[in-house]
This record gives structure tokens, sequence and C-alpha cells, in this order.
């Protein structure tokens, strides 16, 4: 059991590792290649904070559903199908194509 903890606690790290940069990454995004103002920035991140809260809500019946592992290992390939995704961002893309 312990081996497992520090393997999910080492997944939730990577995950956040690349997660949360790309939320200054997006701002910085947002207001030198957007044109955004400050505000406008914040704003564009309001959907990815709804599901943000969506998911924090549901994450604890998932686990009870499918067990952490899976969660975990679905949440990786989640992110990891959003970042290649991200490969086709260019200066002149919407705002929806980013977020």
């Amino acid at each position: 059991m312990h081996q497992s903890m520090v393997r999910m606690d080492a997944n939730m790290l990577a995950a956040h590792m690349t997660g949360d940069p790309m939320l200054l990454l997006f701002s910085l995004f947002f207001q030198s290649a957007q044109s955004y103002s400050a505000f406008a920035a914040g704003l564009a991140f309001l959907p990815i904070t709804v599901a943000i809260m969506g998911t924090n809500i549901l994450s604890g019946r998932f686990i009870a559903s499918f067990g952490p592992r899976k969660v975990i290992v679905a949440r990786l390939l989640l992110a990891a199908s959003g970042y290649e995704a991200l490969l086709t961002l260019t200066a002149h893309s919407q705002n929806r194509h980013c977020i």
C-alpha cells in the first residue's frame, strides 16, 4: 500500500508540474500575443475554472466508482491529449482553441 501511495503522489506532482505553469503561460499568451487586458485575460480563464470546480466536486464519486489509479491515469491521459492539441496554437488562434 505504501508504494502505491508514493506512486500516486508522484503522478499528481507530475500533473501539477505540467498543469500549473500552463496558467502562467496562458496569461502571458493572452496578454502578449492576443493583446488582452489583464481583466480580459482573467475572464478568459473562466471556462477552465468552472471545469476544475466541477471535476473537483465529482472526483470523489469517480474515485469511489473506478478507484484512484484509473482516475489518475485518465486525468493524465486527458491532460496529455490537451497539451497535444496546444501544439497547433499560433499567435492568431482564437480563445476557444486555447482553453
